[in-house]
């Protein structure tokens, strides 16, 4: 498998990542009330952006981002890197 089809590949699976991720609670994300001192708990989340707002309590996804722009950046960037780094070590390239 080449360069190219490697990284064509990788960004078709971080899209359909990111767009499951919508819509399934897939995300690790870090959950507490908006009070000081309150104890977070972690749970999965999804990143619709119609369900984010929310003044009683606060999301960290990834248990460090709170703004969803910088969530899907980081959803599409590790997805990428991760399926970059699975079709380098486990796809044989085909010398013809």
């Amino acid at each position: 498998m080449n360069f190219t089809k490697k990284v064509l590949y990788s960004s078709i699976i971080s899209g359909v990542v990111l767009i499951t991720s919508m819509v399934v609670p897939i995300i690790p994300c870090n959950v507490s009330a908006s009070v000081p001192n309150s104890i977070p708990q972690w749970s999965f989340c999804n990143t619709n952006p119609d369900a984010a707002t929310s003044i009683t309590y606060i999301k960290k996804y990834l248990g460090y981002v709170t703004s969803m722009r910088n969530t899907y950046f980081l959803i599409l960037l590790i997805t990428f890197l991760v399926a970059m780094i699975f079709f380098h070590y486990t796809i044989k390239n085909k010398q013809d």
